[in-house]
């Protein structure tokens, strides 16, 4: 459930949260072998790791007995190839069509949000079958519980059994970050992982407000004298 929070903004700041859309999405496809194999190499310190209030699923995560939508946000992603049938993946989630899977960020410390600058996200399987990705990423800004898309990733391969997606953004006073999972591949397909990257948001000073601040801070050491 995404958590409203206002910013606790002084007279004078602005308070003007910006978005830009998404640039297309770039893939990167991969295949290995191993049991398990690691494709890619996520951040282990992106905002899902060092800024994240809580995490918040609907749908089913862990068909054939895979790992639960916590391994999303881990800091790592891993295949076991070749796949027998039905044999666990417990690195990767599993999911099904029309989950999702909501990140608040820790807005109770830096209330104003967090600049976005990219999002990454990892998948694949230990055979072809499940292996596409289909999923849109959704955020939101602080004070506002309204989501809007940046981008969706659709990715259907023959070949490939491990892929990146890779969303870049250019977001300021983002408060959330919301993947709607679409139509997967026989009913559920695997996702190994998810980086936030971005910073914490930093508003600026109106430039009259602080001429006015420094006038008023001269005209009181005057009558102080």
């Amino acid at each position: 459930m995404k958590l409203n929070s206002l910013p606790a903004l002084t007279a004078g700041i602005m308070a003007v949260f910006t978005a830009s859309a998404s640039a297309a999405v770039t893939y990167t496809t991969v295949t290995g072998s191993g049991s398990p194999w690691s494709p890619f190499t996520p951040l282990n310190n992106d905002l899902l790791q060092t800024s994240l209030a809580s995490a918040t699923p609907t749908g089913t995560f862990d068909n054939e007995g895979s790992g639960a939508y916590t391994v999303l946000y881990d800091g790592s992603i891993t295949i076991k190839t070749p796949n027998p049938l039905f044999d666990p993946q417990p690195g990767l989630a599993a999911v099904s069509t029309g989950a999702t899977l909501t990140f608040d960020l820790n807005v109770s410390t830096n209330i104003d949000g967090y600049d976005i600058s990219q999002i990454v996200g990892y998948g694949g399987w230990g055979d072809t079958g499940r292996d596409d990705q289909n999923y849109s990423i959704y955020y939101s800004f602080v004070g506002n519980s309204n989501f809007t898309l940046l981008d969706t990733a659709s990715v259907t391969e023959t070949a490939g059994l491990a892929h990146k997606s890779d969303f870049g953004a250019s977001l300021s006073g983002v408060d959330a970050i919301r993947i709607d999972f679409g139509a997967q591949e026989n009913g559920y397909g695997g996702y190994g992982e998810f980086d936030v990257v971005g910073v914490p948001t930093v508003l600026v000073p109106e430039p009259t407000t602080v001429l006015l601040g420094g006038i008023g801070m001269l005209a009181l050491l005057r009558r102080r004298r």
